[in-house]
């Protein structure tokens, strides 16, 4: 694996997440909105959201990360470059 092909390969898949909008929306408007929404639900009790809401604030990156991850991933496989990467 030579530097040049990684980040020949790194510069492709940023410009396949920038150019795709359901990634985009996934990772900047989801987070936002599941938090607004368990504000909504827990509005009239708000000690629980206190205490749920900053571990929520931690978790939600990674997992909407886990799933843009595994989306790169299958479409690299797809596409067979990470095969020609790692040979």
């Amino acid at each position: 694996m030579s530097p040049s092909i990684t980040l020949a390969v790194a510069r492709r898949v940023l410009t396949q997440l920038r150019r795709d909008y359901r990634t985009l929306a996934m990772m900047l408007v989801l987070p936002c909105l599941l938090l607004t929404l368990l504000w909504w639900m827990f509005d009239r009790n708000e000690v629980v959201f206190e205490r749920l809401g900053p571990p929520l604030v931690a978790v939600f990156p990674f997992t909407v990360m886990f799933l843009v991850t595994s989306v790169t991933t299958l479409r690299e496989r797809s596409s067979g470059t990470l095969e020609r990467l790692l040979s």
